[in-house]
């Protein structure tokens, strides 16, 4: 049961946090982005949140493996984690709430780096880490591009 809950109470938190960034968008999701340039590779609306879904399951489920892990390993994985997941939440202030096209821009850059170094890591440590992050590195590849097709269209 214990190992049970290292992998759901962290992908619970990791769709919580989805929501909670869901909230910090309404807003601007009804009232600025549909108002905006959008570049040619802009995904349909339904597929945002059925691919974060994913990619936040993916994220908690990694979170259980690197919470099983012994210390050594677990302290360094944990905090670039950490690090991604602060990062992926303050991208949706920024973005939607701030309505800041550079400071996202900013943020999902280093968010990159994040999922990188934590794939990267992952990959030599555990390879089941690494490949959890694949699906979270590509759609973020696809977003860093919106985000900066967007502030190009739209600035």
């Amino acid at each position: 049961m214990k190992k049970i809950l290292s992998f759901a109470i962290p992908v619970l938190f990791c769709l919580g946090i989805g929501v909670a960034g869901r909230y910090v968008q309404a807003e601007a999701q009804a009232e600025w982005y549909p108002f905006l340039s959008k570049p040619a590779l802009t995904p349909p609306g339904w597929a945002f949140p059925v691919v974060w879904t994913f990619i936040y399951i993916c994220m908690g489920v990694a979170c259980g493996f690197v919470w099983n892990m012994s210390d050594h390993l677990r302290r360094r994985l944990l905090a670039l984690w950490i690090v991604q997941l602060v990062l992926n939440f303050l991208w949706s202030v920024l973005f939607f709430y701030c309505h800041s096209f550079s400071l996202g821009m900013l943020d999902i850059l280093l968010l990159d780096v994040s999922v990188f170094c934590f794939m990267w890591t992952g990959f030599k440590v555990k390879p089941v880490l690494g490949w959890l992050f694949v699906p979270y590195m590509v759609w973020l590849l696809l977003a860093t591009y919106l985000n900066g097709s967007l502030w190009y269209l739209n600035a």
